[in-house]
């Protein structure tokens, strides 16, 4: 949401999480997702009146923007590589009994060209988020020395840090309700220029991590990839590997420009594996004054209340679509989820309509998850969805459309109606203990 009030503006800026209050003074660039305000359609009398305004060129020249084009691209492709396809398993007609058959497959699985590397971390509830120990396990098997640059207090976060590799932990402390990506990059940018420079930095892709890295990108007037799921080191070049076209053609991208070099990447890229080292070193760093960019400040802070694991730390996710028919449906979805000690998911098509939290969504747009067990109860399998989750070890599909692309990817696909196969799935699960 966005709203003006007197020489202030007002806005609702979502999170993984939840939402934050954000309030700044005018004037102010917003951006702004789908559905933040009901669209205006023009007119007829408008439509003709447009067509006879005047249309502006404005060339990069205008603007004083140069080098663009490929002489300023500072990256080049270096191969395109076909993605290994996922293999369909079994799809079987329901009979009635297609929950046993679910039943019985659950019981059948066991539920450095590069020197100095820093890596943006984030913590919750006192502890390192997951997906900031998989970009350290990353990075410490690329570089011999690696950082980790929290905005906010490093200290806590010290020991386990050290414990995935960190020898240092650049730290801001309480940032006074400042936004994290103005501060993190006015920091960032301040020990790079008093010569602390490193020569990758790994940032994930997630909303405080783009905005970091956006901001820090025009401070360095660094080359950016984004939405990488790999990173390697080959001779003299460090080289991004990035999924297109739903994930099923890999490019790799090499940096050309000079460094540092900045990369983020998707959840669940890397394995978070633990090298036992010591406390990192921790380090205060100062945030630099950054004028008009720094009067945003955050009023308030929303967290969806939740239950159970998270959803892109589940070992098991039960999702659901628009096949569920309606909301109260997605209950069916809540109970088995937790009746398996797993998390909750959804589709964008019952996040869009409402249905359930924006932090409930998986896919392209949403969370990546690569559960151990992945369970999509009327989910067709559109690409920005299997997008987020076909890296899961087992996969189970509920569709009563055969030809839902889902059951393309799926370990044991399910031909029926989730109104009557989840219902006895979980009755059957009750039933077991």
């Amino acid at each position: 949401k966005v709203k003006i009030e007197g020489a202030a503006v007002k806005i609702e800026r979502q999170t993984e999480s939840g939402y934050d209050e954000v309030e700044c003074p005018l004037p102010v660039l917003v951006s702004v997702t789908a559905g933040v305000v009901e669209p205006r359609y023009p007119s007829f009398k408008g439509i003709m009146d447009a067509k006879k305004k005047e249309i502006v060129t404005v060339t990069a020249a205008d603007l004083g923007v140069s080098p663009v084009g490929w002489s300023g691209a500072g990256q080049k492709v270096s191969s395109v590589t076909q993605a290994e396809a996922r293999k369909a398993g079994q799809v079987i007609e329901d009979d009635g009994e297609a929950h046993a058959k679910i039943v019985a497959f659950l019981e059948n699985l066991d539920i450095m060209a590069v020197n100095n590397i820093w890596v943006f971390a984030q913590g919750a509830n006192g502890a390192a988020t997951t997906f900031t120990l998989e970009l350290l396990t990353k990075a410490r098997s690329l570089a011999s020395n690696v950082s980790a640059f929290v905005a906010g207090d490093g200290a806590s976060l010290a020991g386990e840090l050290g414990k995935f590799g960190a020898t240092k932990v650049y730290s801001t402390g309480d940032l006074g309700g400042r936004l994290v990506g103005v501060a993190a990059s006015a920091a960032m940018k301040a020990l790079i220029d008093g010569g602390d420079k490193p020569d990758l930095i790994l940032f994930p892709q997630n909303y405080d991590g783009r905005d970091t890295l956006a901001r820090l990108s025009v401070k360095l007037n660094s080359t950016v990839l984004t939405n990488n799921i790999d990173i390697s080191v080959n001779g003299d070049e460090v080289v991004a590997t990035t999924p297109i076209f739903g994930g099923n053609v890999l490019f790799a991208t090499a940096f050309t420009g000079a460094g540092p070099h900045l990369a983020s990447f998707r959840p669940k890229s890397f394995a978070a594996e633990p090298s036992n080292g010591a406390a990192a070193q921790v380090v205060a760093v100062a945030v630099p004054d950054t004028g008009a960019t720094g009067a945003a400040k955050v009023t308030a802070v929303h967290v969806e209340e939740s239950t159970g694991p998270k959803l892109d730390e589940a070992n098991i996710v039960v999702s659901g679509g628009r096949g569920l028919g309606e909301s109260k449906n997605y209950g069916l979805v809540e109970e088995l989820a937790k009746l398996l000690h797993g998390a909750p998911g959804a589709s964008r098509a019952i996040v869009d309509a409402g249905w359930v939290p924006y932090s409930y969504q998986v896919g392209q747009t949403g969370k990546v998850v690569k559960p151990s067990v992945y369970i999509a109860a009327g989910i067709s399998g559109a690409t920005q969805h299997m997008v987020g989750m076909k890296g899961s070890k087992n996969i189970i599909a509920i569709n009563k459309d055969k030809e839902a692309p889902i059951f393309a990817v799926a370990d044991l696909g399910i031909v029926g109606d989730v109104h009557k196969v989840l219902p006895k799935l979980i009755e059957a699960l009750k039933a077991r203990g």
